[in-house]
């Protein structure tokens, strides 16, 4: 596949992907202790982001991510380490993430400020974003992000329809309806729609601490008249989750 044309020339590398893949974490606000840590490990066979395949040749990657909660100011504050090493590409990407997420009814939210580093390429990026999941009943939710990146100085917005049926106690099928919106954090690319997707996802309880999850998701990138050809996108992935 080609590499994505904002991938070696733009801050958008990162994985905001609340509405979409590859980390997603949510606090528990009823539980009784005051933290959680939760782990998570996993594998993409692309590292596709904002609608767009990120390394050359199609190239995978290994990720890793940990979250941890305290309880405070009514929500909770977290902070977020992420680690993403290529598989077929030279590529290093890490990140830390300090939050806020609180519940208000159905409704959580969050606001977030991230460091990224690229030590292959010498570059650094901070970002911030707001977000927010609306649970509309047992088993339909909507969520949506928007990130602002300080390097390009422009910002993007996801959001995702989600419906998922509880097959047994440990074994959870979700379908979600994703699509993007570039606002300047794509610098290279026009503003407007980025891309249409659906993913569909088996989250499978394994123990009472460790949760398997795998996914296959479909993109269809939306071309406008000055952007480069982009190609339809298709990968799977699967990740640990400890907890």
């Amino acid at each position: 596949g080609a590499v994505g044309a904002h991938a070696l020339t733009s801050p958008s590398y990162a994985v905001r992907q609340r509405a979409g893949t590859l980390g997603h974490h949510h606090h528990d606000e009823s539980t009784e202790n005051p933290f959680e840590f939760e782990l998570m490990l996993g594998a993409e066979s692309r590292y596709v982001s904002e609608g767009r395949d990120n390394l050359p040749d199609s190239s995978g990657v290994l990720w890793g991510n940990m979250v941890g909660h305290a309880h405070a100011l009514s929500g909770s504050i977290y902070a977020e380490i992420l680690g993403i090493e290529g598989m077929g590409a030279d590529y290093t990407e890490m990140g830390l993430t300090l939050g806020y997420e609180r519940e208000l009814g159905s409704v959580t939210g969050r606001a977030e400020l991230s460091l990224l580093e690229f030590p292959g390429l010498g570059e650094n990026e901070l970002e911030s974003a707001l977000s927010a999941d609306w649970k509309i009943d047992s088993q339909a939710s909507l969520a949506a992000e928007w990130v602002w990146s300080g390097a390009s100085e422009g910002w993007y917005a996801e959001a995702s329809a989600r419906y998922e049926v509880k097959v047994e106690d440990n074994f959870i099928l979700m379908a979600s309806l994703l699509t993007g919106f570039n606002g300047g954090y794509l610098p290279d690319e026009s503003h407007g729609l980025t891309h249409i997707g659906l993913r569909l996802e088996a989250t499978v309880g394994l123990s009472e601490h460790v949760k398997g999850v795998i996914h296959t998701t479909f993109v269809r990138p939306i071309e406008h008249a000055d952007d480069p050809d982009l190609e339809d996108l298709i990968w799977a992935g699967g990740a640990l989750v400890l907890t």
